[in-house]
């Protein structure tokens, strides 16, 4: 686990300053455009960055940078979306199932996020640890993959999830909050040019986590 841990935050590193540019343009876009749903727009851009993670940890590739080796296979990156989208989907519906089941009529809408949040976050954590190595199979296009034993590994796959991205996602949590928090009073963050450096930068941070919890479901 420290290893992916090691690995992980140098090659985080490595593509910072890409992965602030990217998400520059991300979070400018949004605003610029305005979109209705601004969550599932940017869905399918970070799926395509959490994709290049996997090639990295499977075949040492760094967004297209680094040759590739001859064997690895072409960017293709459906079936990867697909599963992505069907592990992510799949706990958000049965977590709205069961808040809307269990809150009291006329319940108030911190009630129902809160509801909400602590249905979603154990069942997105079972998900991926029952399915997740799915994704990398996905990337690398294993022939030999079986979902049967990726099921059989589902207690420790969990174990290093929470122990891996679960740990750093409360750690890169709290310092957004608490970042937030101390910049309320200071009138350059409430400006355009604020806002958006602020998401760019927790966006970008947000990939951390991520990043180890790819590294764990390769490994």
């Amino acid at each position: 686990m420290l290893e992916i841990y090691r690995h992980s935050l140098r090659y985080y590193l490595s593509v910072l300053p890409a992965l602030l540019v990217f998400m520059a343009v991300i979070q400018s876009l949004l605003w610029y455009l305005e979109p209705g749903n601004p969550a599932a727009v940017s869905l399918v851009p970070m799926l395509f960055i959490l994709y290049q993670f996997h090639r990295h940890f499977l075949f040492g590739e760094t967004f297209g940078w680094k040759k590739p080796p001859p064997d690895a296979p072409p960017q293709k990156f459906g079936w990867f979306v697909v599963i992505s989208l069907a592990l992510l989907f799949v706990p958000v519906g049965l977590g709205l199932i069961f808040t809307f089941s269990v809150a009291p009529a006329g319940a108030p809408k911190t009630t129902l996020y809160g509801l909400m949040f602590l249905a979603m976050v154990p069942l997105y954590l079972l998900s991926l640890s029952l399915f997740g190595t799915a994704l990398p199979a996905a990337v690398a296009r294993s022939g030999n993959f079986r979902m049967s034993a990726g099921i059989k590994a589902t207690f420790g796959t969990m174990g290093r999830l929470i122990l891996g991205p679960g740990v750093m996602q409360l750690l890169v949590f709290g310092l957004i909050v608490g970042l937030n928090k101390l910049l309320q009073d200071v009138p350059a963050f409430h400006s355009t040019v604020g806002v958006l450096a602020f998401n760019t930068f927790a966006s970008t941070l947000s990939f951390l986590p991520s990043l180890i919890g790819v590294g764990v479901l390769c490994d």
